[in-house]
């Protein structure tokens, strides 16, 4: 199997509090972090070069081969000088950097545009913002195996999730793990279900009320449906205010029946939202309970909104 994984990646410190962590010198390290950990994990999962230790007493080492490994290419997609590239400690090896000249907020649909030059070549097409990282070795194994029980018009997503980052805030640490696209939204009617055995288990899927992942992964036959379509890699008409989601949801929404996993079994398929702000919105009371601040009066606005209305007539 070979995989294609094409990140849109945009930094550019413009304020202390602002819309978008891209914009955040207060994220800057986080952003690098979680670039690092995006690739690093990929390696670490999937790659090749899994060493294991033979013989204790030569020290002869041997690399391994696992069912889990594949071949795959990760393109980081970026726009002028606004990117981390230089700070991360992955080598530049590591991945192929590709230079869009595109306008930030449509970087997610130049990335697109770059997954369609490489059509063809690949068993899978994989869409990853630049903060989303993948935990669990099996992720492509279940993602086959859901494949493999249902049609193509099929597509599951994982969840994300969120952990809170270290900053010296303890009161937001009694909670480990925060599922950020469960958030309340108006369940459609007539929801499509589907429920398989793994492994033992009955795994529940469902429609998801938030067709949003921060990511998608299809295969070549999905691949080629949606590269026929009007709304992939294509950003008329989309609001400027929901660009950076549209671009990893709008295609995928339009085109497939999207699954993700029930509220009783979430961490069957899930990714790490690597830079969240779920936490930060989060406040807790003095008798334990939480609050959901959203009232984003403290927020800087200015930074993001600026730079955004001076590329409205850009597309």
């Amino acid at each position: 199997m070979k995989v294609l994984f094409v990140v849109p990646h945009y930094y550019r410190g413009m304020g202390v509090n602002t819309r978008y962590a891209s914009h955040s010198v207060l994220k800057k390290e986080q952003r690098i972090q979680a670039l690092d950990r995006l690739i690093y994990q990929l390696y670490a999962l999937f790659g090749p070069l899994h060493v294991g230790t033979l013989d204790h007493a030569s020290s002869s080492l041997a690399t391994m081969r696992s069912i889990t490994q594949f071949e795959f290419d990760i393109v980081i997609c970026t726009t002028g000088k606004d990117h981390l590239l230089y700070d991360i400690s992955c080598p530049s090896l590591y991945y192929h950097h590709v230079d869009t000249k595109s306008e930030p907020i449509w970087l997610g649909f130049a990335a697109q545009r770059k997954m369609l030059e490489l059509s063809g070549q690949y068993d899978y097409y994989c869409y990853l913002e630049d903060d989303i990282i993948i935990n669990d070795p099996y992720f492509f194994i279940k993602l086959d195996y859901f494949n493999s029980q249902t049609s193509g018009q099929n597509l599951l997503l994982p969840h994300r999730y969120e952990t809170p980052w270290i900053q010296g805030k303890l009161k937001k640490h009694y909670y480990s793990k925060l599922y950020s696209d469960l958030a309340c939204h108006e369940q459609g009617k007539n929801v499509c279900t589907y429920n398989f055995d793994f492994l033992g288990r009955t795994i529940k899927l469902k429609q998801p009320a938030l067709v949003h992942s921060g990511c998608y992964f299809l295969t070549a036959r999905q691949f080629e449906i949606i590269a026929e379509t009007k709304e992939f890699a294509n950003c008329e008409g989309i609001p400027l205010e929901r660009a950076l989601d549209l671009a990893a949801s709008n295609a995928i929404g339009h085109h497939f029946v999207v699954f993700k996993a029930d509220e009783c079994n979430l961490d069957f398929f899930e990714v790490e939202h690597g830079v969240g702000n779920m936490f930060d919105q989060i406040k807790l009371e003095s008798d334990g309970s939480i609050k959901w601040d959203w009232s984003h009066e403290g927020f800087d606005y200015k930074a993001s909104d600026r730079e955004e209305q001076g590329r409205l007539n850009y597309r």
